[in-house]
Parts: structure tokens; C-alpha cells; sequence
């Protein structure tokens, strides 16, 4: 409600001023959240309350109404701004992985065009990496078992395929190994934070600093929570 709120205090304003004729809005998050789903809450899995985010956009040139089937990601988002301002991108921005929505956004999706995304962070053991083919998504955890949904039929991501699908589920992580080494990526991220650990003082001085619990809201000072006496 907080952040409805807020949005519309910024589009009342944008409107006041006579922006939203001639403006292009977009509508995003970084991540979404469990809220129970799968007995979890917070930010820290692959399954799609977590990784699922909004995307809405609106302004001239936007079909009204017109809702996308095609998979995107938030690396579209920069090359989507860049040519909605009538830009171009740079040399060096030429082997990025985003692609701009645009062709989407007036109708030519691109129904083949898989979807990437990995996790290291917080509560995270190991390594996870997820691919989205269509309606069928693959999560690979290094050194556990692999996860395979099909999500038209089971949005909910209570029935793991991969025990029943060998074929798709081989298919789809040798996909996922033509863009990542999941090893090689998760032997990486964790050697950096342990070196970042390190560079803190190491295991027991962070956990006697303490972490943020939360992000604090508007007015109450940030300031970190020890998890041990």
C-alpha cells in the first residue's frame, strides 16, 4: 500500500506537469518475494515468487493493454531504455545479453528466446542457476539434485520433473552449460566471499558485528543486529 502510494504521489505529478503525454513509463523490481510460498518468506530461491518480477510500461508508442508472452529478464531493461530514447548502443555494449523489448512491446514476440538467472547471496548454500525454456524452467543447484518444473501446468512449483523427464532435464542443463559453468562460477563466488570475509575480519567478527535484519524504512536509522552474544 506503502508503495502504491508512492507511485502515484510520482505519476500525479508527472501528470500535473504535462509529462505523461510525451513520457514513458516503466515499472519494475529487482526481486520479488516468497511470502510463504513454498513455507518461505524473503528474496532467496529461484522459484518464481522470488525471481518473478514485475514489468509495465506505459507511454507513447506502448500498445495499450497488450500483455507479452515473450520470457524477459532485467538485463533487457537497459537496451530498451536506449532505444526508447531514440539511442544506439555503444561498441562495447555489443556482447551484453540483453535485448531490447521493443519488437515484443509491438507484437513480434520472441516465444523461443530462453531466460537466464543465478543466486549466490544469502542463505544460499551453493550455487543456483536457473533456465526458462516456454513454460518448462530448470534450477540447478551445484553438488544437489536439479529441479524441473513445468509451469503452465504447475505454476505453483509443487511437482519436481526431473525424476520423470530425464530427456528434458539433460537437454536443458546442457543448455545451461553453453552460457555458465555452474562449478567453475560457484568455486568463484565463493573464494571471492571468503576473501571478502576475510577482509571483514572474518567469520566471528562479522557474526559479532551483526547485519542489516532488514532494509530500515523512511526515518529509522540503518543499524546492525548482532546474531550472537
Amino acid at each position: 500500500t506503502h508503495l502504491d502510494e508512492q507511485i502515484g504521489r510520482v505519476l500525479a505529478v508527472a501528470e500535473d506537469l504535462g509529462l505523461l503525454e510525451r513520457a514513458r513509463v516503466m515499472y519494475l523490481s529487482d526481486h520479488g518475494e516468497a511470502a510463504g510460498a513454498h513455507g518461505l518468506f524473503g528474496k532467496y530461491t529461484l522459484y518464481e515468487p522470488s525471481a518473478g518480477v514485475p514489468l509495465l510500461m506505459m507511454g507513447p508508442g506502448l500498445p495499450a493493454g497488450r500483455i507479452s508472452q515473450q520470457l524477459v529478464s532485467l538485463v533487457d531493461v537497459f537496451p530498451t531504455i536506449v532505444e526508447a530514447a531514440s539511442g544506439e548502443l555503444a561498441p562495447e555494449d555489443a556482447t551484453l545479453p540483453g535485448v531490447s523489448l521493443w519488437p515484443a512491446i509491438t507484437g513480434k514476440d520472441d516465444l523461443a528466446r530462453p531466460v537466464f538467472a543465478e543466486y549466490h547471496a544469502a542463505a544460499s548454500r551453493t550455487g543456483s542457476f536457473m533456465l526458462r525454456e516456454g513454460s518448462w524452467k530448470l534450477i540447478y543447484h551445484v553438488g544437489m539434485p536439479a529441479q524441473l518444473f513445468d509451469l503452465e501446468a504447475d505454476p505453483d512449483e509443487a511437482r519436481d520433473l526431473a525424476p520423470t523427464e530425464p530427456g528434458r532435464l539433460a537437454a536443458m542443463t546442457a543448455r545451461l552449460r553453453r552460457i555458465v559453468d555452474p562449478e567453475a562460477v560457484d568455486a568463484r563466488a565463493k573464494a571471492d566471499q571468503r576473501r571478502r570475509a576475510e577482509e571483514c575480519g572474518g567469520t566471528q567478527a562479522i557474526l559479532k558485528r551483526g547485519a542489516f535484519v532488514y532494509t530500515p524504512p523512511p526515518g529509522t536509522p540503518a543499524a546492525f543486529r548482532s546474531s550472537v552474544s
